[in-house]
């Protein structure tokens, strides 16, 4: 696009004293970058100026594109550490298998001359996003990280994502048909078959929706440029659960899986051999398990004054 459609919206506008320069003189809200989760809309923003060590990431929130957007208590949601300083100038990155999010930022290492390029999970936790890596969010990683993970497909898990690159004018998933936009060049397809359902976007738009379970046999009235397919549910609802209730969530697979879960108030989670206890009186504190063995199904139940779930994301690994 050349040209802006209609009146620009403020989303953000520096308000507190550490979206400044270190001496106070010069305030700064930039780096945009907007994700959005639940249909609500959060943009995660650079604060303060990018050569002050004092430079970090908040958030503005809104229903609407329009607004009024909000920044909520708690910014900044992302600050420097003991080591790396000035943290921000944010974008969002899927790792190899397609659904593993991280936030790549830059700052300052310890002296080092200029600014160095970072990486670092990105979760959901009830009304925020979260970066950095469990249970140490809201500051840069420093120690040493797992590689980015690859796409790992269990054919025993119901659950899938594709992340495709195609050029062709129709794909075929387990025989249903999907027509794409006319194109010159290739166009980003992903396909998640989740708990509603068969769901496909095209460069980012949803283009088809299909109830009911469907298997990952995808072919194309062209050419998959690439592509990857990873097991993997990521349930946003938020399940209210009374005190000892019990919500179940199948999943069938027996490669090692990744699990995180928002809690507000207390619960139990299993799965497989593996179970965590999470409480979070005051607000949603993310839980996380690895489990080897894989499992049949995840499991919480709601301790004695019951819990809101919900951003239970699971990934075979």
């Amino acid at each position: 696009p050349t040209e802006r459609a209609g009146a620009t919206t403020p989303v953000s506008v520096p308000s507190a004293r550490w979206e400044a320069s270190a001496d106070g003189t010069e305030y700064f809200n930039e780096g945009s970058y907007v994700l959005k989760r639940r249909g609500r809309y959060h943009e995660l923003y650079s604060g303060s100026h990018y050569r002050c060590d004092g430079y970090s990431i908040g958030l503005s929130c809104s229903n609407t594109l329009r607004g009024g957007w909000r920044k909520p208590s708690g910014d900044p949601i992302f600050a420097r550490g003991p080591r790396i300083a000035g943290p921000g100038h944010q974008s969002v990155i899927l790792a190899p298998d397609g659904v593993t999010a991280y936030a790549v930022y830059h700052g300052y290492d310890s002296g080092r001359p200029g600014r160095k390029v970072n990486l670092d999970r990105l979760r959901w936790c009830g009304d925020r996003p979260l970066i950095g890596s469990h249970p140490a969010c809201g500051r840069p990683t420093e120690s040493a990280q797992p590689l980015p993970p690859r796409a790992v497909h269990d054919p025993d898990v119901p659950w899938w994502h594709a992340d495709l690159f195609v050029q062709a004018s129709w794909l075929e998933i387990d025989s249903l048909e999907v027509a794409l936009p006319l194109q010159t060049g290739p166009v980003r397809v992903r396909v998640n078959q989740g708990l509603e359902g068969l769901r496909v976007w095209v460069d980012g738009r949803l283009a088809f929706v299909h109830a009911g379970h469907h298997s990952p046999h995808i072919g194309s009235y062209g050419e998959v440029i690439a592509g990857t397919l990873t097991s993997h549910f990521d349930d946003e609802r938020i399940h209210r659960l009374a005190p000892g209730e019990r919500e179940s969530w199948d999943w069938g697979g027996s490669e090692p899986l990744e699990l995180s879960v928002a809690v507000h108030g207390s619960a139990t989670v299993i799965a497989g051999d593996e179970s965590t206890e999470i409480s979070g009186e005051d607000g949603y504190v993310l839980g996380h398990l690895l489990v080897e063995g894989g499992a049949e199904e995840i499991v919480i139940h709601a301790g004695p004054d019951g819990a809101r779930v919900t951003d239970l994301s699971v990934t075979a690994r």
